[in-house]
């Protein structure tokens, strides 16, 4: 990842914050409140989902060398983030249905910000005067 996980991962969290709030206010004055807090609710369950993968991967990941974590807990916030993203489905299609676009567009928020960045990172490096 291009500067490192963490740092990476926290300017992808700032950056899907604030694009979240800008297209949710649009969201409010086109659509109403509703649409842009589902929408909002994707972004955090996104954000949340990417939160535990990144916390799953930087323990298990170890150099060969060190002695292994205790694996076991990851394993199962792994496991459980989408057994809870499950949950949250189910009810969204339960209960709102008109939500399930705007949620599912906030939940694939913080992957479009990380193509993204991937993606202008490899034009920048490309493109750089040597």
């Amino acid at each position: 990842m291009p500067g490192g996980s963490i740092g990476f991962f926290r300017r992808t969290c700032a950056t899907t914050s604030v694009t979240a709030l800008l297209i949710a206010c649009g969201l409010w004055v086109d659509r109403g409140a509703d649409v842009a807090l589902g929408f909002l609710g994707g972004v955090v369950a996104g954000l949340l989902t990417l939160s535990v993968t990144v916390l799953v991967v930087e323990r298990l990941a170890r150099v060969p060398e060190e002695i292994p974590p205790l694996r076991w807990p990851y394993g199962l916030a792994f496991v459980a983030k989408f057994v809870l993203a499950g949950i949250a489905i189910y009810l969204v299609v339960t209960w709102t249905p008109n939500l399930i676009i705007p949620a599912a567009a906030g939940y694939l928020l913080p992957i479009a910000v990380i193509v993204l960045k991937t993606l202008g990172a490899r034009v920048n490096n490309r493109t750089a005067v040597s």
